[in-house]
């Protein structure tokens, strides 16, 4: 499970450079999030994508504890996945992920969506 420092624009620093720090199994986390938070929104919005501001908007409302986290909706899954990978990288750096590593690690992920380097889920009625 590897680890890297990196900018606040997510670009890759020496490993002596202090900077942010993300890691693998925590990005995993927020890809599988967020491809569930988008099949959820898809579901309950006739198929339509979320556009990247509404992902951005459920995820800072999960972080910033403004959804309780309960039920499935996308900021419910991201409040879960935020919780997650917190736990992740605390066991494995030994401290909590800052609120800045946190959003950075959720932005790499969802333009790794956004710009086709995850699959866009099938939609699943409920």
């Amino acid at each position: 499970m590897g680890y890297w420092n990196q900018n606040a624009d997510g670009s890759m620093l020496r490993a002596e450079e202090p900077g942010l720090i993300w890691g693998d199994v925590p990005s995993d986390i927020f890809d599988a999030a967020i491809a569930d938070a988008v099949r959820v929104f898809m579901a309950e919005n006739a198929g339509r994508e979320p556009a990247e501001e509404e992902l951005i908007a459920d995820f800072q409302s999960a972080l910033w504890g403004l959804d309780s986290g309960e039920g499935n909706t996308p900021s419910a899954i991201l409040n879960v996945a935020i919780t997650d990978a917190a736990q992740i990288f605390a066991e494995d750096v030994g401290r909590e992920p800052t609120e800045e590593e946190l959003t950075v690690g959720f932005q790499l992920a969802l333009k790794d969506w956004l710009y086709g380097e995850a699959e866009t889920p099938a939609v699943v009625s409920s």
